[in-house]
């Protein structure tokens, strides 16, 4: 019986991906538009942008762990985890909160 069958949680786990990936793309275009608008000058796009993906990787993620109890595999948790590294290495980038202000 193969592994990745869509009634197995493979679907839900990929769509847990897409989630997580979607979140990891929109804070990237977010931080490359936040910094060249720093070089190049402009407006700012508001940072509330930046943190509404988060709630968007964490859906990803609870997705994502829906789908790795329904196929046993909790290798497949690594996709959430490298987001939330990959968005987490991006906040200093990103505007100054108060109280953590990074210099990049």
């Amino acid at each position: 019986m193969p592994v990745w069958k869509f009634s197995n949680g493979a679907l839900v786990t990929a769509i847990g991906w897409l989630l997580s990936a979607d979140a990891v793309l929109g804070a990237f275009a977010f931080t490359v538009v936040w910094l060249s608008v720093e070089e190049f000058g402009g407006r700012f796009p508001p940072p509330i942008i930046y943190f509404l993906m988060w709630p968007v990787l964490a859906t990803g993620a609870f997705v994502s762990y829906q789908g790795a109890r329904l196929l046993h595999r909790w290798v497949v948790l690594f996709v959430p985890l490298a987001g939330t590294a990959i968005m987490l290495y991006m906040l200093p980038y990103v505007a100054c909160i108060p109280g953590l202000c990074f210099p990049p």
